[in-house]
Parts: C-alpha cells; sequence; structure tokens
C-alpha cells in the first residue's frame, strides 16, 4: 500500500492522538450496571451506554470485553450516535477488534462527520488520502480536514500544512502551508513547530531566519528528543535546510543526542573525529 509522504506517520499518530478516555474525577453520583460500578458522567442514555462501551474496550474498573464493547458500540452508531460511529470508522481503519474494512470505516466515519464530529470529519479526509481506499479522492480529503481544522484541531491544521507543502490532495502551495503549520504551532503543536523552524531556516515563504529556527529547534530539543538533536547535527554537519556547515557545532548536537539516549549519534560522532 503506498501512502504520500506525510500520510502513514499521521494516520497513525492520529488514531493515537484522537483515542481519548472520557471518564472524569471527583464525580459524586455511580450507578452498578451489570455487576461493576462505574462513574456517570452524564444524563443522557445513551452517552451512559458509551461510557459503559469504552469500559469494557479498555478495561477501566472491569474486566475488558472486545465483544460486548463492539455490540454496543454498533448498536449506539446505528442509533445515529456520533461518538459511536466514529470510534467504529477508526476501528475499520485500524483493524481493531475487528477485520479492516475501509469501506465500513467510510460508511461510520462519514456519518459522524455530517454530525459535525471533528475527530470524524478529520479520519474522513485522511481516509480519502489512502491509495487502497477505492473512493480515493484528494478534493475530497482537503475539504473533510479542512472542515476539522476550522474547528481548531491542531492535528488537522498541521495535516493540512503538509498536504500543501507536499502537493498531498491539493496544489503545492508553499504560503498556505506556511500558515496552517503556523496556526497549529501557535497552539503548542511540536510537529508544526518542528516544520515552521525549517521554514525560517530555508528561507521558503517566510524570511530566512536561521536564529529564529535555531531558537525554535533548541526549544523543542529541550523536550529531551533524542531525534531532533541528532537532526540537528546533521542540518549542521551537511548544511541541509539552509543551515551553515559547521562540523564542531554538529558534534555538539550529536553528542547531546547520544546523552538523551539515542545511539544512532554513535556513529556520526565517530564519523566526526
Amino acid at each position: 500500500m503506498k501512502y504520500h509522504n506525510g500520510v502513514i506517520g499521521l494516520m497513525s499518530s492520529a488514531l493515537l492522538v484522537l483515542s481519548h478516555t472520557a471518564f472524569a474525577e471527583n464525580t459524586e453520583q455511580s450507578c452498578n450496571c451489570e455487576g461493576f460500578e462505574y462513574i456517570e458522567l452524564v444524563v443522557n442514555e445513551a452517552d451512559q451506554i458509551f461510557e459503559k462501551a469504552k469500559a469494557y474496550d479498555i478495561g477501566f474498573e472491569i474486566e475488558p470485553d472486545k465483544v460486548k464493547a463492539l455490540e454496543l458500540y454498533t448498536r449506539l452508531a446505528e442509533q445515529g450516535h456520533a461518538e459511536a460511529q466514529w470510534t467504529l470508522g477508526q476501528k475499520y481503519i485500524e483493524g481493531d477488534d475487528v477485520a479492516r474494512d475501509l469501506d465500513q470505516a467510510y460508511i461510520w466515519l462519514s456519518r459522524a462527520a455530517n454530525q459535525a464530529q471533528v475527530d470524524a470529519q478529520y479520519l474522513l479526509g485522511m481516509l480519502y488520502l489512502l491509495d487502497d481506499f477505492s473512493q480515493h479522492n484528494g478534493p475530497k480529503a482537503m475539504d473533510w480536514i479542512t472542515r476539522a481544522a476550522n474547528q481548531d484541531m491542531r492535528v488537522a491544521q498541521d495535516q493540512l500544512g503538509q498536504n500543501y507543502e507536499f502537493g498531498n490532495g491539493t496544489a503545492i502551495d508553499k504560503k498556505k502551508a506556511f500558515d496552517w503549520y503556523l496556526k497549529a504551532a501557535q497552539k503548542g503543536y511540536s510537529p508544526a513547530e518542528y516544520r515552521i523552524a525549517l521554514f525560517y531556516a530555508n528561507g521558503d515563504v517566510a524570511e530566512k531566519n536561521e536564529s529564529k529556527a535555531f531558537d525554535i529547534l533548541s526549544g523543542l530539543n529541550q523536550m529531551n528528543n533524542g531525534k531532533m538533536s541528532y537532526l540537528m547535527g546533521e542540518y549542521y554537519q551537511f548544511g541541509r535546510e539552509g543551515f551553515p556547515i559547521d562540523l564542531k557545532i554538529a558534534k555538539q548536537w550529536y553528542q547531546v543526542a547520544l546523552d538523551q539516549g539515542y545511539q544512532e549519534a554513535k556513529t556520526a560522532l565517530k564519523q566526526l573525529r
């Protein structure tokens, strides 16, 4: 299966980012449901059943029961519950507890997306980008991802930036790419911050500003990201992404990467000695 640059990583990360637990702490009311106690978060009966399905799904204060969870998700989805529809769509994309079926994923994601469920809008857009999806369609992908981005979903904003930068489902437009990256970066989304730094480093669209690029990348590096430190070493060793060749600084970054546990930096350091 072929994926364009940016799709394969984002599809995987998106499924992790979007998988969330809605259980809250410090609630006063609880109920006993089929032999276990779970926190009652909502008064809507369908939402309570959805929370129960998630409890079975992830084993929250109960023995996991994937069959029961899938049964409850499906029942709710057929009744029009957007969260359940999105959950089923995600499962069919991943092949999680069900056989992978992109056409089934499309059915459930499109129903949830049409109810303005932001996670479903994003994943539906990503689904349209997959080469093995029977309805592969770049413009529709852009439409749905844009809808999610306009709801301030930073992952969708970053993905739009990638789509415009690499011509993924649309024409290449570096200015639009930079603008969408900036929106996501302003929300603290580190992958977008990284891409903004590269734009500043090579002077593509944004005015070339190596100092600003360095500051952004250094800030990201402080998150103890060994791979980021290693990349910084490569930028200075080979003069990539608009950075000047400086072997002394390259060695410093490789050493930082090694100290952070990134073992590939050992080879790079040996080459520079």
